[in-house]
This record gives structure tokens, sequence and C-alpha cells, in this order.
């Protein structure tokens, strides 16, 4: 079953729709983009470029500049759109320059929270 069948039923379904006052379908927008701030690490800059992330996209540059000026931040943004990079750019940069620091991180992912592999994490750092 694609999307719009399952929208479909969900419109269709007397034990579904009752319960859904508005539909609205919120068109595309063009992705805004920032360049990697000044003070991240060129070693996790460099491993982003290998996997072909060439710059921020702007709320992920707003995210890591204010959570590298040690403001509590929340990235409240859609599914699949660079969340983690958010949190663990900061945390890995923070390792970087301070090899004996520690950091306590979720290493989960989706509304699933299945376990973010490892491995993706430390590719980058």
């Amino acid at each position: 079953m694609n999307l719009e069948q399952i929208l479909d039923h969900f419109r269709s379904d007397p034990a579904i729709a009752p319960g859904i006052a508005h539909w609205r379908t919120i068109e595309p927008r063009a992705a805004k983009y920032a360049d990697f701030p000044e003070y991240l690490d060129q070693r996790l800059i460099d491993s982003l470029e290998r996997r072909g992330i060439k710059q921020l996209y702007l709320h992920q540059r707003l995210a890591l500049d204010s959570i590298s000026g040690g403001a509590d931040t929340v990235i409240v943004t859609p599914t699949a759109s660079g969340k983690t990079l958010c949190y663990n750019l900061p945390t890995l940069n923070s390792i970087l320059a301070d090899p004996a620091s520690r950091a306590l991180t979720n290493l989960t992912q989706g509304k699933t929270y299945e376990p973010l592999p490892l491995s993706q994490l430390t590719e980058v750092a």
C-alpha cells in the first residue's frame, strides 16, 4: 500500500475519518543551506564531505551555533531532516577539542527508537 492509498483509507474509513478535523497538504519548499562554522573541527568537516555532505542545512547550523554557545536547545523539524547531526556534531566537536572529555548521548533514531548504528557515529568521528 502506498502513501496515497493509506491517506484515501484514512479519509474513507468510518472508524478513522470522523476523528480527522482538518486535512492540509504542505507544498515542498527549497532547502536552505549554511556553510560549516569556522570552529568545527576540520576532521569532522572532512568526514562529512567524504559522506557527500558539503554544507549543513540552515537549521543544523543554527542548532550547532546555539549548542556550541552553551544554550539549551530544542530542535523540531520533520522526519529525516538531519536532527541527528544537530546533536552529534557539537558533541563530537567537543570531544575532538578535548579527548579527555566525555559525553552522554541518545544513540537512537526515529520515533521507533531503533539503535543508531554506532558505525555511523564512529565513521564521522
